[in-house]
Order: C-alpha cells, then structure tokens, then sequence
C-alpha cells in the first residue's frame, strides 16, 4: 500500500513578481488570494500520519502570506520536516533569522533565468515597490541568498539550502 510521504501546501497563489515566463499569466478566471489560515489548522488537524514532510510552494510565492511562519512552526511542532520555496526577492536579513528561528528544515531558492524579472504585481506591498524590484538585479537575490547562507553557518543551523530552476530553450 501506497503511503503519502510529502504533503504539498500552497500557501498563496499571490505573488509579488509577474515574472513573463510564469504559466500564471496563463489562467483565465482564477482567484488569487491566500490560504486561511483556519483551512491550515484543519489540514494540519487531519494529516495522514504517513506523511513525514509538508513542502510549502505552488504558484505563488510563500513568503507572501502573512502567516508562513506560523505555518513553519506548527509543522515543527508537529514533528514534521519543512520545505518551502521561494523566489528569494523577500528573503531579507530578518525573514531570514525568522526562517531559521522557525524550524524550517531545507529552503528552495527558485531562479528560472538569469534575466531580470519583468515586473511586479499590483498586489506588492509598498515595501516592495518602493524597493524598485520591477527588474530586480539577480545579484540582489544572489546577495539575500549570501545573507541567508552566513545567517545558517553563524547560528549552526542545519537548515538546507537549495537551488532550483526550470531548464528551457529561452534560459
């Protein structure tokens, strides 16, 4: 008998970039908003107890949703392995202690391209725009993921560290 083993949850289909080559510009009639958070609760209520990871990801961008962390922790709490991925332009230097502090157990950092992105959604907080990440330099990404990396080695964390992307003729 076959068991589930990772639980994929997709905290937002929100994102804060509108990157050209996301399948996301691709949906017609689709809602983009945040899990709430009492549908979390119930789906960590009911998790079979084969599963042994709960991987945050999906279509949009994890660190969007306002209570990733609380979704982190009561994942850790239950004794279960955390991964998330993210398109690492709001990992700063305090989410990231608070992604370590956590218990997140292995951190994707998803780079498609080496172009910049090619703008940013109109749901972006301010903190984001006023940031100008409408074409953020990768090497601003490459230093968050710097920052990151010191941040781990300084706490002795033995969170993973993770790059992913998606091989295509354009990249």
């Amino acid at each position: 008998m076959t068991q589930l083993k990772k639980l994929y949850i997709e905290p937002t289909s929100a994102c804060n970039l509108n990157c050209d080559m996301c399948f996301r510009n691709t949906w017609f009639d689709e809602t983009i908003c945040h899990m709430d958070y009492t549908m979390f609760q119930h789906i960590m209520s009911t998790i079979p107890e084969s599963v042994e990871t709960v991987f945050f990801g999906g279509m949009g961008e994890p660190l969007f949703h306002q209570r990733i962390l609380d979704m982190i922790k009561a994942c850790n709490t239950a004794g279960l392995k955390t991964e998330l991925l993210t398109n690492g332009t709001l990992l700063s230097k305090k989410m990231s202690r608070d992604l370590i502090a956590s218990g997140l157990d292995r951190l994707w950092i998803s780079m498609d391209s080496l172009e910049p992105y090619s703008s940013v959604s109109d749901s972006a907080p301010e903190s984001i725009t006023s940031k100008n990440l409408g074409h953020p330099d990768h090497m601003e990404i490459i230093e968050n993921i710097k920052v990151f990396n010191r941040l781990r080695f300084r706490l002795s964390s033995a969170i993973e560290l993770g790059i992913t992307f998606v091989a295509s003729k354009s990249n």
